[in-house]
């Protein structure tokens, strides 16, 4: 809680280069809030976040920016959570660019569980900034949500 990475955060392991975060990497369980990120964060194969890289049970990700460049070179990179199983995200920024091959987007990019991503009248969960992929699944806010509720969303 309340605490800022402005360092870069890398993995070159091509192998099992994965579960790359700005501030988490493997989150099981848990609560990330106040939290920013300003620093560059790679993943050599997937599973990067400017937050939080992946996300496994029921996690909370509420009132964090991230305005680093985030990139996987497979898959699964987002602005604010690579993989995000269950929970919620609230009230969280991106603004740095989001890159990779599939599934990348600017807040989350994977939500396969029953996650809510939302913000309210006075404090949306924003994206501006650039979403750049090179095969499929590409969002602005969510590049794939299953059972997921989106609001009070919005996309510069």
């Amino acid at each position: 809680e309340n605490c800022t990475n402005y360092g870069n955060v890398s993995s070159n392991d091509t192998i099992d280069g994965r579960n790359i975060g700005g501030i988490v990497g493997y989150m099981d369980c848990g609560t990330v809030r106040n939290c920013n990120n300003t620093g560059s964060v790679a993943a050599a194969t997937t599973y990067a976040g400017g937050i939080v890289g992946r996300e496994v049970t029921s996690g909370v990700i509420e009132t964090c920016s991230n305005s680093g460049a985030v990139s996987a070179v497979t898959s699964t990179a987002g602005g604010v959570c690579g993989f995000f199983q269950a929970g919620s995200i609230t009230k969280c920024s991106n603004s740095g660019p989001v890159s990779g091959k599939d599934y990348i987007a600017g807040i989350v990019a994977d939500s396969p569980g029953d996650a809510t991503i939302k913000g309210d009248s006075e404090t949306y969960c924003l994206n501006s900034g650039k979403i750049t992929a090179t095969g499929t699944f590409v969002g602005g806010v969510a590049a794939y949500a299953e059972n997921a509720t989106i609001k009070a969303i919005k996309v510069n």
